[in-house]
C-alpha cells in the first residue's frame, strides 16, 4: 500500500452508527379511553353539553309546574249545560287531571329530546374539537351520556311536583235535584265521563326508578352522540 493510500485511510472520517429507523412503541401509543375521558378539553365539552341538556329539561319542567299552579284545563267537555252546574268542584278536578297528563307526557318525551339533544351535541363536538377522531368520539359520548341522564333527572323531579292527587268530584245540589230527569241525567253522566274517562296515575315520585330510566337513556344517547360524531368526521362533506 502506498503512503498517499495510507493518508487517505487515516483522513477517513470514522463511520456513524447507523440509527435505529423502527418505531418506538412508548411514543406511538395511542392515550387510552381513561386519559381521553379525564382530558381537559374533554371535560370542558361534557360540562357545555351537560349544561345545554339541563337547560332543556329545566324549561320543560318548570313549564309543567308554572301551568299545574296557575294554568288549567284549556279543554271543557262539549255539553249545552256548564259543567259547573253539575259539579262543584269541576275547574279543580280538570285543572289537575291536566296537569298530571301534562307532567306525565313530559317525562316520557325526556328520553326522545334528551336523543335529538344528543345527535346535536355529537356533531358540535365533531366539527369544535381539535383533536384525534377517538377523542372526538370519547368526548361525544361522554358527553352525551351525562346530559342525558341530568336531563331525564330534572324533568322528572320538576314534572313530579305539578304531580297531585285528583279531587273527588262533588255534585251539586242542582245535579242532586235534577238527577230523576234523563236529559239533565244524560249531561251529567256526560261531564262525569269526561272526568273518569282520563287515566289518573300516581302521585309520589320512585326516583330510584327515575334514576334507572336516566342511567339507561344515558347509555342509549351517549352511544348516539359518538355515532353522530364518527358520522360528522367520515361523511360530512368539506367542500
Amino acid at each position: 500500500m502506498s503512503e498517499t493510500d495510507n493518508n487517505n485511510t487515516t483522513d477517513r472520517p470514522p463511520e456513524q452508527p447507523v440509527a435505529d429507523q423502527r418505531p418506538n412503541p412508548q411514543q406511538t401509543a395511542q392515550p387510552s379511553i381513561s386519559d381521553l375521558a379525564t382530558d381537559e378539553t374533554t371535560k370542558a365539552y361534557v360540562k357545555f353539553v351537560t349544561a345545554c341538556f339541563a337547560l332543556v329539561g329545566a324549561a320543560a319542567g318548570l313549564a309543567v309546574v308554572l301551568v299545574g299552579f296557575l294554568g288549567g284545563a284549556p279543554l271543557s267537555p262539549d255539553i249545552i249545560v256548564s259543567p259547573n252546574t253539575f259539579l262543584d268542584n269541576f275547574d279543580a278536578v280538570m285543572g289537575q287531571l291536566y296537569a298530571n297528563r301534562l307532567a306525565f307526557q313530559t317525562m316520557n318525551a325526556a328520553p326522545v329530546a334528551a336523543g335529538l339533544l344528543g345527535v346535536a351535541g355529537g356533531l358540535y363536538t365533531a366539527t369544535t374539537l381539535d383533536g384525534t377522531d377517538r377523542h372526538t368520539y370519547v368526548a361525544s359520548a361522554l358527553a352525551g351520556g351525562v346530559g342525558a341522564f341530568v336531563l331525564v333527572v330534572v324533568v322528572g323531579v320538576l314534572a313530579s311536583v305539578a304531580v297531585s292527587t285528583v279531587p273527588t268530584p262533588q255534585p251539586s245540589e242542582t245535579a242532586s235535584a235534577l238527577s230523576g230527569t234523563t236529559a239533565q241525567t244524560s249531561q251529567l253522566s256526560s261531564a262525569s265521563g269526561a272526568i273518569s274517562a282520563v287515566y289518573i296515575g300516581g302521585t309520589k315520585l320512585a326516583f330510584d326508578k327515575l334514576a334507572f330510566n336516566a342511567v339507561a337513556v344515558g347509555v342509549g344517547v351517549g352511544a348516539v352522540s359518538a355515532a353522530s360524531a364518527y358520522v360528522a368526521r367520515e361523511y360530512a362533506p368539506t367542500n
